[in-house]
């Protein structure tokens, strides 16, 4: 362990405290406390009244400084701040707390890349709310198997952009040897960066194709030359332990390992095992992590021999989307195993191992050999700002289940000028008063803070996030954590109840393309990823276990028989609650806020309206999609007739984003090159007004007079906040049946259950009521150690009400399933 004196993780943090206290403010002492754990620290007072801080190791000495300059930073009296330090401990609850950050542009991102001041400045933030593990990704331009549209290309095959590989004479056209060598200092540099400040430096190598076939004529913007596609394995096997020594800094690589990375499936084994045959010369460890997609037993084993056996699958949380803060109970059908083709491409991954493309997969098993850990794809909500305690502590919380290590997060704007679609500033901001600049980052201050900090504790102290808050906000610091809090939670919902696409390529909920609910077009872009029907009213949720489509709610309704499912109705009610409080949040922050034209506060007010704005459409829009599902069923008129009187409430609210952004945002707003990826809410607005006249006319060629029929409320399920009673076991012995004791005042209780292993359907158990309880056992086959156990209750309080149990909250944040481990690995 490095003596705190000289530790250069404690000289970073010294020199942050240096800036932020007065020069004759007494500093604190510091110390190694072993008692304590590693990135663990301890604020107390000596006899003398001086500040010590004890850290597990010198990372959580460096924390505890950091927090102390962070006190000082917002305090309109530093030394006084110091001074009102008392006895105060904190410890990491979540092992690896990571961001990732893409380099998906050659002409947004070469310039930050080869910034040391946005370096500095970026990771500081980062190291200051105890975010240990920072990604660089290259090569995530494209999904380079099967996109033939391949242009700016820079660091997709990666190696020959930063290094001279021994044995081969291979070039990348347009970049000569200074650019090369001041890619490689670049790379160097982030790398000490990042160990200064305690920071673990992983590098995603994100491709592996060459795609040689691509020459000038294509438009290929960096043609790779000396290399044939049959040689990429065996140069990897050198350029790897190459680059690796050139940057001794480097803790891990991510690589995709299935088909969108190049490789094709039915050679990826022989490709991986000669590829990673390099890393058996290096002379330390270096982990190798394997993004979760297709991922089988035969590349953990290449993974585990190349890397001495440090090794992590890393998984999509919620598809390649945001959604609300637990893991999905259940996958859609689309993402259940298929049986095996002969497609020598992408079989596995499409196939026999497709549950493992946008989840836990079946991941989690006891006897693991790796480490597993989530990562937040950027699908959802890409530039307007997100931040919400209570979902960023849920994720925090949901990141260790089943013993999972962490959560990597792709930052806000990641994707940013992908596939070629790299201009003007990156942040999108029209106006340069609103835009930072190089350190677009800085937008999002809000959101590294809670997610670093609550990564590190879900718990932790409010006055973490509200001390910056009110140094940014003044008087307007409470109302603005509200708006942001209520409106960050709009777009996790709409992802979670609208399994639209599962791909960000497709459904992007800030800027969506429509969704025909006037059927003369059909699901359009989403046919390949929807659900059968393909049609609104079956849009599977990407939680079909908790969530009713809109097919089945009016089903329901038809026959009496509730499913317990949160039904399209209370999601639309949510989504009104929550666009009416964020406003009202803005609101009471316009009037308290010193000048509503600092961009501080336009930026948040902007976002929010907007994402309030967002949350009516939606909610209208669902409630249209209810009246056109009961039209369908019944051929009620009047319920046509209410579908349009919907959607235009949805038009008139979208039309309101428009309106917000105007002037604000670019008219092209680009995170990639199909129409799904980029463009403007303005045209997805033709598109609600074609679909919208296209229901008009339908309502219009309506036979007979609707006039006379009546078009039923939307009525909200009767729920109670907590129809049940349940302790759940601590563990379970493997091989013994688990037992279950429930208390609930009800006519049944129904229990779903199976291992923590999203390839498994659930099985159905009904409780036996005995003595006022309703008991039963979950048989050994699923208690039999394998797995964790996953279980959630069906509750039938009479014959025409039920709900599941626990339920996500009222917060929307709750796991609404029970988890238990066995004995042996709890």
């Amino acid at each position: 362990m490095p003596h705190p004196e000289r530790s250069s993780v404690i000289a970073w943090a010294s020199d942050q405290l240096k800036v932020a206290l007065p020069t004759d403010a007494q500093h604190p002492s510091i110390a190694i406390d072993p008692t304590l754990a590693r990135e663990a620290f301890r604020f107390s007072r000596s006899g003398d009244g001086t500040l010590l801080v004890s850290g597990g190791d010198d990372v959580g000495v460096a924390y505890g400084l950091a927090e102390v300059a962070d006190r000082a930073r917002f305090a309109t009296d530093p030394s006084a701040a110091l001074a009102s330090i008392g006895a105060e401990e904190f410890a990491p609850r979540t092992p690896v707390r990571g961001m990732l950050r893409t380099f998906s542009s050659d002409a947004l991102d070469l310039p930050w890349f080869r910034s040391e001041d946005f370096w500095s400045q970026y990771l500081d933030e980062l190291a200051t709310h105890r975010i240990n593990r920072f990604q660089l990704a290259l090569g995530m331009q494209y999904n380079f198997s099967h996109d033939l549209n391949v242009v700016d290309n820079y660091f997709c095959l990666a190696y020959p952009f930063l290094i001279d590989v021994p044995g081969y004479d291979v070039r990348v056209a347009g970049v000569d040897e200074n650019e090369r060598a001041a890619n490689l200092a670049a790379l160097r540099s982030i790398g000490d960066q990042c160990r200064r400040r305690g920071i673990d430096f992983q590098l995603g190598l994100w491709n592996h194709a060459l795609h040689s076939e691509l020459g000038e004529a294509k438009g290929l913007r960096y043609r790779i030359r000396g290399l044939r596609e049959d040689q990429v394995a065996g140069y990897t096997s050198k350029a790897l332990p190459t680059l690796l020594r050139a940057v001794p800094t480097i803790k891990g690589i991510t690589l995709r390992v299935h088909y969108e990375g190049g490789v094709p499936e039915g050679e990826r084994s022989n490709f991986w095992r000669e590829a990673l045959s390099g890393m058996a010369d290096l002379d330390r460890q270096v982990s190798i992590d394997v993004h979760s997609k297709g991922v089988d037993a035969a590349l953990l084993d290449i993974a585990g021999a190349s890397s001495r056996g440090k090794v992590e699958v890393s998984a999509k949380y919620w598809a390649e989307h945001m959604g609300l803060p637990y893991h999905q109970t259940a996958v859609r059908d689309l993402e259940k195993a298929r049986p095996s083709n002969d497609d020598d491409l992408r079989g596995i991954t499409q196939n026999a191992r497709r549950f493992t493309r946008y989840g836990i997969g079946d991941f989690l098993s006891a006897d693991r050999p790796y480490d597993f850990l989530f990562r937040v794809w950027p699908g959802s909500q890409r530039f307007l700002l997100s931040a919400s305690p209570e979902l960023l502590s849920g994720y925090a919380r949901e990141s260790v289940i089943g013993g999972a290590v962490g959560v990597e997060w792709c930052e806000p704007l990641t994707f940013r000028g992908r596939k070629n679609s790299g201009f003007g500033n990156r942040d999108l901001y029209r106006d340069d008063e609103l835009s930072n600049g190089l350190q677009d980052w800085k937008k999002y201050r809000y959101f590294y803070r809670l997610a670093g900090r609550l990564m590190y504790d879900p718990d932790a102290d409010p006055t973490q996030w509200r001390r910056y808050l009110s140094g940014v906000f003044g008087e307007a610091a409470g109302p603005i954590e509200d708006a942001l809090s209520v409106g960050s939670r709009v777009l996790p919902l709409v992802t979670t109840v609208l399994g639209m696409s599962a791909s960000n390529n497709f459904f992007w909920p800030e800027v969506p393309t429509n969704f025909p609910l006037a059927h003369t077009g059909g699901a359009g872009v989403y046919d390949f990823d929807t659900a059968e029907p393909k049609l609104w009213g079956g849009i599977s949720p990407f939680d079909p276990a908790i969530f009713d489509t809109t097919y089945q709610y009016v089903a329901s309704e038809v026959d009496g028989e509730p499913t317990g499912r949160y039904t399209p109705v209370e999601v639309a009610r949510w989504l009104d609650g929550l666009a009416r409080s964020a406003v009202a949040a803005l609101d009471a922050a316009a009037s308290s806020v010193v000048d509503p034209t600092d961009p501080e506060f336009v930026r948040v007010d902007v976002d929010v309206r907007i994402q309030a704005a967002l949350a009516r459409f939606y909610a209208a829009r669902i409630r249209a999609g209810i009246r056109y599902a009961r039209y369908e069923q019944a051929k009620n008129g009047a319920e046509l007739l209410a579908a349009v009187e919907e959607y235009a409430v949805g038009r008139e609210a979208f039309a309101e984003v428009i309106t917000l952004a105007d002037g604000v945002y670019a008219d092209e707003i680009c995170f990639g090159d199909r129409v799904t990826e980029r463009g403007h809410w303005t045209d997805r607005l033709d598109q609600l007004d074609r679909d919208l006249a296209a229901l008009r006319k339908e309502a219009v060629e309506l036979p007979g007079d609707p006039s006379g029929a009546v078009a039923l409320p939307l009525a909200m399920p009767e729920r109670v906040p907590d129809p049940l009673t349940h302790q759940p076991p601590a563990n379970f012995e493997p091989g013994n049946p688990l037992p279950l004791r429930v208390e609930a005042d009800a006519a049944s209780v129904e229990v779903r259950f199976r291992h923590l292993h999203q390839g498994e359907s659930y099985r159905r158990l009904q409780l036996r009521h005995e003595g006022g309880v309703f008991i039963g056992e979950l048989p050994d086959d699923v208690a039999d150690g394998s797995f964790p156990v996953q279980y959630y209750f069906v509750v039938e309080t009479d014959t025409h009400r039920r709900q599941v149990s626990p339920g996500i909250g009222e917060s929307l944040c709750q796991r609404p399933y029970h988890v238990v481990p066995s004995s042996t690995t709890a």
